[in-house]
């Protein structure tokens, strides 16, 4: 039988008559794991092949994706032939679902329910919760894995991992008719070649027209439908992780309209663009959150990485009286999150903005979001010194894993890359292991990536000479 994408013997599999056994131990739970969703299926017209459980399918005939009733139709016949063939073969009624690659959505956790399998398991890498069964965290041994790795799995309380990235502008995504993807293979190779763990995208244009979307929206004209393959490409032949810069095009002028064209862009972005993360930027929303008071959050000391949680945290506040900005904010992330549950959402602070929150006020945004950015695009000197000396303070110290931040490249003046890593090293010296930088030049190969890897790659901790 076809098992993994290889014929395997069928004698190296168990046997209905031994699944009958274990069924009626009462010791063992039968669970789901799809009829035929275990694959691939076309996502895009430049033909990946995405997880069937989340995609919608697209159609090259008609240059279209499949709509929301097709796709919930075919997870339903999906998930319900094989309910009913472990039922007809094992006398058990199917309670418990896991995902195919451990990828899921909300729209195919509410497909599961109407079938009556309440309990989900997924690979979130965060311990499940008994208040929310329907997206349970499950381990995934590989070989034989040591039991330290089970310990830090199952640990509640963790430290965010060390995360640094490259970001491009959307720009970069855009290929010129019948070339055979020149820019975003320069893009792969720079990724690979440096290391950084993760690199951020920017998914709408501005254009002297208006903002266009590189995903398929009904809020914003299409540049061109390239996100999805960018995202698929750099995760998986790039080896980095794909987060999403939500910047003032997302949310000032030009963009969607209101809050409900907000949501709605938001979540036709989550459906098509499956990143790891995302990056908020709106000054507005932390004037928002500290003039309404919102930010009661845990002592620094007892902070822990945990997007689950500050999910939870954020869909508790949009059921409370909130200023209008962070409603627009809040109410657009949970509208991308029904497309992508686990996500790492992270907020970008202006430097000066950042040394006058307190540590309780800090700790706050943690609460509702995963990391915080501190932006040094454009820090002189002086600045820059101010924050290395706030970066030093023992009552910071708890924060910094949380905290990254983002500084700018200027080819014209540091083709080289030499004042950027000097600003790097000065940032790790004062504690911090995680950064970024715009804009990454792929194509000129600047800043060189030869010269710049030490300080980027997430191999190099907190960083090693050239």
């Amino acid at each position: 039988m076809r098992y993994g994408g290889k014929y395997l013997n069928r004698g190296r599999f168990i046997a209905w008559d031994q699944v009958r056994e274990v069924a009626a131990s009462g010791l063992v739970e039968i669970a789901s794991h799809s009829n035929n969703l275990h694959k691939g299926i076309l996502a895009n017209k430049q033909g990946n092949l995405l997880p069937a459980a989340i995609t919608h399918l697209y159609d090259p005939t008609t240059d279209s994706y499949e709509d929301e009733k097709s796709y919930r139709a075919r997870l339903y016949a999906d998930l319900k032939a094989n309910n009913d063939l472990i039922a007809k073969n094992a006398g058990a009624k199917v309670r418990v679902m896991v995902w195919p690659f451990g990828r899921y959505n909300q729209s195919a956790v509410e497909v599961a329910e109407q079938l009556g399998m309440k309990v989900i398991l997924t690979l979130d890498p965060v311990p499940g919760s008994v208040d929310q069964l329907n997206m349970v965290g499950r381990f995934y041994p590989v070989l034989n894995p040591e039991a330290g790795l089970f310990r830090g799995y199952i640990e509640p309380d963790s430290r965010p991992s060390v995360k640094r990235f490259l970001k491009y502008p959307a720009k970069a995504l855009l290929e010129k008719p019948g070339t055979e993807e020149p820019k975003l293979s320069s893009i792969l190779e720079r990724v690979k070649a440096i290391g950084p763990g993760v690199a951020v995208l920017e998914p709408v244009l501005a254009t002297p027209s208006g903002v266009k979307a590189l995903f398929p929206t009904s809020q914003l004209p299409l540049a061109q439908d390239r996100l999805l393959r960018g995202i698929w490409q750099v995760s998986r032949r790039g080896g980095s992780e794909v987060h999403l810069w939500l910047g003032g095009a997302i949310w000032g002028p030009g963009g969607a309209e209101g809050e409900a064209g907000v949501k709605e862009m938001l979540g036709d972005m989550g459906r098509f663009a499956p990143g790891s993360g995302v990056v908020v930027e709106d000054p507005a929303l932390i004037r928002a959150l500290v003039s309404a008071n919102l930010l009661k959050g845990h002592e620094p000391s007892q902070l822990a990485w945990n997007p689950a949680r500050s999910r939870k945290a954020r869909k508790a506040l949009l059921k409370t009286p909130l200023p209008a900005r962070a409603r627009r904010v809040l109410g657009g992330l949970e509208a991308f999150q029904y497309w992508q549950p686990f996500l790492e959402v992270s907020l970008l602070i202006p430097a000066a903005g950042f040394m006058g929150l307190a540590p309780a006020e800090l700790s706050g945004l943690l609460n509702i979001f995963d990391r915080l950015v501190l932006d040094l695009r454009r820090s002189p000197p002086p600045e820059l010194e101010a924050i290395y000396a706030w970066l030093g303070q023992a009552r910071i110290k708890p924060l910094l894993p949380f905290i990254s931040c983002i500084l700018s490249f200027a080819p014209k003046g540091d083709a080289e890359g030499l004042a950027l890593a000097k600003t790097i090293k000065r940032l790790s010296g004062a504690g911090l292991t995680c950064w970024g930088y715009e804009y990454d030049d792929p194509d000129a190969n600047l800043p060189p990536s030869q010269a710049i890897a030490p300080f980027m790659s997430v191999r190099s901790y907190p960083f090693r000479k050239p």
